[in-house]
């Protein structure tokens, strides 16, 4: 316990190191979140689990187990757990799920790494950066496999260069839409503290809220989130798409010990997590209305969510990440000096998906 505290310390240190050499203008840090209430480990496995359909849940729901969940907020991207958690399909593989939308990345980890939460969705460099500090949190599935970031701006912007001299808005300095961002206005000859200067207001609907008040020029927004701000009479200033091909968006992690020691626990959760997806992808008319309530937004909105996620293959059916996609984050990382002088890792050393395979197997895929 005392060397994971220790590992933690050093990595929220570089972590908050990183954000103060990186940071624009001086703003309020943004509130911290209470603590993630603890979930119980469960340390005694059920008894294996007969195949089963992809669509069927296991012959008889097994013990129920608690667990916490972390996430960087609540968009139409990060909504199909929290649907299929609605939807019946976790607690019928004797899974509980508790959510809490925490923005920032070092936040997220932080409560990972303590135990506080068991799962996090969150971003693949914070997992890079953990690695680093020998903090070990494997990715064992995937939930975004690719970008739909778009900069919406305010109506009198048209093109990105405009943005030179402006603040844009970003819900931290080293998470997926301000990597994406970077390399988008870097694209277009523009370098951070050079060229721009960024504001830290919080997860999207913070940053959109940011925009209507005027307080930044520009932001980075997921569709729909951005459609509704076009819809508005915002500007569309690039999709991230045109841009970043490959990119590794919202794995889930956990920590090794834990995985390790709940081996049966983590391989339920991704069978309901299989499940899930596999009910997401053909269950449009299903989907669409428990996304939309669940967002507080209008059906047509959620709907074009579920056209751009799944119909760009982004929510992966299988669950896998990618391994070009993690290449690609590996790559903006090394570009930033995050392994120092050592060679970059290969892009697999952060994924662990036996448990995927697993669950996989244990539903006839």
């Amino acid at each position: 316990m005392r060397k994971h505290g220790y590992q933690l310390g050093r990595l929220l240190a570089l972590l908050a190191l990183a954000a103060t050499a990186c940071a624009g203008p001086a703003s309020p840090p943004p509130r911290e979140p209470s603590a993630v209430p603890r979930a119980a480990d469960a340390s005694s496995p059920p008894a294996p689990e007969p195949a089963a359909a992809a669509s069927a849940p296991a012959a008889s729901p097994p013990p129920t187990v608690r667990l916490a969940q972390v996430e960087p907020g609540m968009v139409v991207g990060l909504i199909p757990i929290r649907a299929g958690a609605e939807r019946g399909l976790f607690a019928e593989e004797g899974i509980e799920l508790e959510f809490t939308s925490i923005p920032r990345g070092d936040t997220r980890t932080a409560a990972l790494a303590s135990g506080n939460a068991q799962i996090m969705l969150g971003s693949a460099e914070d997992v890079v950066r953990a690695g680093e500090q020998d903090i070990h949190l494997p990715i064992v599935a995937a939930l975004l496999n690719g970008t739909t970031y778009n900069v919406v701006a305010q109506p009198r912007f048209r093109t990105l260069p405009e943005l030179r001299g402006e603040t844009i808005g970003l819900v931290d300095l080293t998470s997926g839409s301000s990597v994406i961002l970077f390399e988008m206005m870097r694209a277009n000859g523009l370098e951070l503290n050079r060229d721009y200067q960024a504001l830290v207001v919080g997860g999207a609907s913070e940053r959109a809220t940011a925009l209507r008040a005027g307080a930044v020029s520009a932001t980075t927004l997921p569709m729909p989130d951005s459609t509704r701000l076009f819809d508005e009479g915002y500007s569309n200033l690039g999709d991230s798409i045109d841009y970043v091909k490959e990119f590794q968006n919202s794995p889930l992690a956990v920590r090794a010990d834990w995985a390790a020691q709940n081996h049966s626990v983590l391989v339920r959760y991704l069978r309901a997590y299989l499940r899930t997806l596999d009910w997401v992808h053909s269950q449009k008319d299903e989907f669409v209305p428990i996304a939309a309530r669940l967002l507080g937004f209008e059906p047509r909105y959620a709907a074009i969510g579920w056209d751009t996620y799944a119909g760009r293959g982004i929510w992966p059916r299988d669950g896998r990440p990618t391994i070009p996609g993690m290449a690609k984050v590996i790559d903006i990382l090394a570009g930033q000096g995050t392994f120092g002088g050592s060679p970059a890792p290969p892009p697999d050393k952060y994924f662990e998906l036996s448990y995927l395979e697993e669950a996989l197997r244990s539903l006839g895929r």
